[in-house]
């Protein structure tokens, strides 16, 4: 196998991306860039130069559909989610892997189904009809939530937070070890469909780093524009300063040079083509 780096990461990324944009332009599926990947395209017109990965985000009825019709149809990719893996796979954001390709992610359990370069899926799910009640909720499940994403840890991991948070951080793993994490998967998964997307005034990624920075009202997620995204236009919210600069405050402002590195460690391969 041939590893890829640098720029070759990006663009097979980049053709991964145009495969699902003609799966959900097809299917009148709403997805839209999101996060570093719509940062980029808003300050750079393509990727972070320190990042090589895509973000997407779609509503949950979106997610939904465009879940099924990857269930019923055959792709030129792989979704891997738990409706797709079963227990293999119980992260809250999904990801569509290049099947031509084999991923080395140390540290992490997702890898063993679908393993390939992958663009995230961040679902975006009705919290409430309030801010407050937003916020609540999505603070309910927190527990369990956290547990779900130690689970997906092969091994016990220092991050940088500092003592306290890797004190808890390797709470959570122990606990991790002694719950079925696909069970409590489903147990989230049920208590938030309670929340119907176009129903909500407030929406939000239940997997986000960002906890409740990462609430919206749920208008922002149905009006879009498209933005130069590595000389093509992608979708994505028309008020993406009020998106950005709830999530990174002076966006267009790069970190100091310290800072600029990729929060990712894996490893891309494409596969060798057998003869005929």
């Amino acid at each position: 196998m041939i590893e890829l780096t640098g720029d070759a990461v990006k663009q097979r990324a980049v053709l991964l991306l145009d495969r699902i944009a003609a799966v959900c332009d097809a299917n009148d599926i709403t997805y839209y860039i999101g996060y570093g990947s719509l940062l980029g395209a808003v300050r750079h017109k393509g990727f972070i130069p320190w990042d090589d990965d895509i973000d997407i985000i779609m509503p949950r009825p979106d997610y939904e559909k465009f879940e099924q019709y990857c269930l019923d149809n055959d792709t030129d990719f792989q979704l891997a989610s738990n409706a797709t893996c079963g227990k293999s796979y119980f992260k809250f954001s999904p990801r569509v892997t290049d099947t031509g390709t084999v991923l080395e992610e140390p540290n992490s359990k997702v890898g063993r189904c679908c393993a390939g370069l992958f663009i995230d899926i961040f679902i975006i799910e009705g919290l409430g009809h309030t801010y407050k009640e937003a916020v609540r909720n999505f603070k309910k499940k927190r527990f369990s939530r956290e547990l779900v994403v130690s689970a997906n840890w092969e091994h016990f991991e220092k991050s940088k937070g500092g003592f306290f948070r890797n004190c808890v951080r390797f709470l959570f793993f122990i606990m991790s070890r002694f719950v079925d994490p696909d069970r409590l998967f489903k147990k989230v998964d049920k208590y938030y469909k309670q929340f119907p997307f176009d129903e909500m005034e407030y929406a939000g990624n239940l997997g986000s780093p960002y906890r409740v920075k990462d609430i919206f009202p749920t208008k922002i997620f149905k009006e879009k524009a498209r933005y130069e995204f590595e000389q093509r236009l992608y979708p994505s919210l028309r008020d993406y300063d009020a998106y950005l600069s709830q999530l990174y405050g002076d966006y267009m402002t790069p970190p100091p040079e310290g800072k600029r590195e990729s929060p990712h460690s894996f490893r891309v391969f494409v596969k060798e083509e057998k003869d005929n």
